[in-house]
């Protein structure tokens, strides 16, 4: 983990405590809450008094599980200054105040000028803007910038971000000037939100000779790219992701050296099963089917069938493969699912020996071309009397 080596400095205390201010009786805050010592709440109740030494140990307590958000969410290692300015942001805003935000986003990306500008930010209380948190935000800033750890020239891009069937196939590049200490590469799918791991794949680099052209100062660039394949799992169904490049010192994927978060691309895993029977046509010996279904376990590799089944026993009929039909109205209805706009079916089925047999209709995605390897089934209620 890290970061879990630092420890607040007497410089950090000391900036909490002067924006925090020493109160030996409690009293209530500006939305109520009863506090007391160095900004104490837990616990405290009307009348309650405490000496300095008591406010102390509060204060100790208070920085431990507020700094608990750094160690959770900050991947990269920071300068006791940054660490010191970042307890006491996270004094002030709560433990998770990084979950999920741009600051975050700087931070892991060692972005230190726009992290210290992103902090000024936070500044407002009941919609207005606070001078006493723009003071306090300045001082944090400053502190933050007083001592960065050493320069790191980092640069990357994601080429291919392509979500497959059962399958995210992702491309690109993390080139860094740190490279030789960080032997070992993987790439981490993240909760978008909250920057918490869901998945990391070990990865060979691949050479990129586009990149050593164009960064031509940062050592080893040309062994900078990546392609793989992640399956799709069911713990991975449901979540918003986004994608990381590590350089690690640790063969697991720890020790990180080098982190790069490619920070504007995010998508949703979601478990897609869902279609719509709007187009039923009877007409001598045969029946025309129009809707669509759509399954994020289908792509341009699986085949498609609808089915005729026997409304009373669910007994298969007949079925019918067909060529997906553009519907551009589903795509823009479900516009995080890649081929909701290929969704689309318009197929007639020869009905032939089957008149006044009544029949509900099944769609279907397979794995092979006889419609027989299911990957996703979708029943329709309609009763149909052919």
């Amino acid at each position: 983990m890290a970061n879990e080596n630092l420890k607040i400095s007497q410089e950090g205390r000391n900036l909490i405590k002067k924006w925090e201010g020493l109160r030996l009786t409690a009293y209530q805050d500006s939305v109520g809450v009863w506090t007391i010592g160095y900004g104490h709440t837990s616990g405290v109740y009307a009348g309650m008094q405490i000496t300095e030494s008591q406010a102390n140990v509060f204060l100790d307590e208070d920085i431990k599980s507020h700094a608990s958000g750094i160690f959770k969410y900050v991947s990269v290692q920071l300068a006791q200054g940054q660490f010191d300015a970042l307890v006491s942001f996270h004094f002030n805003l709560g433990a998770e105040i990084l979950r999920g935000s741009q600051l975050l986003i700087y931070l892991n990306n060692r972005e230190w000028q726009n992290a210290a500008s992103e902090m000024k930010k936070y500044v407002y209380a009941g919609g207005q803007i606070l001078q006493g948190l723009v003071n306090r935000r300045n001082d944090e800033a400053a502190l933050f910038l007083k001592q960065v750890p050493s320069t790191e020239t980092v640069a990357g891009n994601l080429d291919t971000f392509d979500i497959k069937a059962r399958e995210i196939k992702i491309g690109g590049w993390h080139a860094t000037s740190n490279s030789a200490s960080g032997p070992h590469s993987y790439i981490f799918l993240l909760n978008a939100a909250t920057g918490a791991e869901l998945h990391r794949e070990k990865i060979t680099r691949l050479v990129r000779n586009d990149i050593a052209q164009a960064y031509p100062t940062i050592p080893n660039s040309k062994n900078s790219g990546f392609y793989l394949s992640i399956p799709v799992t069911d713990k991975l169904l449901g979540k918003q992701i986004r994608i990381m490049s590590r350089y690690a010192k640790e063969a697991g994927g720890n020790g990180q050296v080098s982190d790069f978060d490619y920070k504007p691309v995010k998508a949703t895993l979601g478990r897609m099963n869902s279609g719509s029977l709007n187009g039923i046509k009877v007409e001598g010996n045969s029946v025309q089917l129009g809707g669509w279904h759509i399954s994020n376990y289908g792509d341009n590799d699986t085949f498609r069938y609808l089915f005729l089944l026997d409304a009373s026993t669910g007994q298969e009929v007949k079925r019918q493969t067909f060529v997906s039909v553009s519907r551009p109205d589903v795509a823009q209805a479900y516009p995080g699912q890649p081929f909701a706009g290929k969704s689309g079916f318009d197929v007639r089925i020869d009905t032939t020996g089957l008149k006044g047999r009544k029949v509900k209709v099944l769609a279907r995605y397979a794995t092979d071309s006889k419609g027989n390897k299911i990957i996703d089934d979708l029943y329709f209620d309609k009763v149909i009397t052919l």
